[in-house]
């Protein structure tokens, strides 16, 4: 077998074998904007470089809700779709520009429901891991 630079890597091993939340363990009730920022950054914690500001910000969610990337918040809560789209969000961006980002999520969404998109997401995600 192949020796790769990933096998003496602490940090690859870790983001390989973390695990993203299933759909149904999101939330099980809608959450304002501080508790959603918690609920992420539990989630995204492990993809932030320490000393650098954390993946998803109020201000960027917001952001993302007045471009249409995200669904409105109902009287300022957030749902456990808010969830799935935000932690997708956080994650591609890192590597995708959020125009690309939200152009896949329509995609995505055109042929599933939140649901079954944000289930593929995270099987993927598990089975391309280093």
């Amino acid at each position: 077998m192949k020796n790769t630079i990933f096998e003496h890597s602490e940090v690859a091993k870790q983001l390989a074998n973390h695990k993203l939340p299933e759909y149904k363990d999101l939330v099980k009730f809608d959450v304002f904007m501080n508790q959603l920022l918690e609920i992420l950054d539990e989630y995204l914690s492990i993809f932030t470089i320490p000393g650098e500001q954390k993946i998803l910000t109020a201000s960027m969610i917001n952001n993302y809700v007045f471009k249409n990337i995200i669904e409105h918040p109902q009287q300022k809560k957030y749902s456990r779709s808010h969830v799935a789209y935000l932690i997708v969000i956080g994650i591609l961006k890192q590597v995708l520009p959020i125009s690309d980002v939200a152009e896949i999520i329509k995609m995505a969404l055109k042929q599933y429901d939140i649901e079954v998109a944000y289930k593929y997401f995270v099987l993927n995600r598990s089975m391309t891991s280093f």
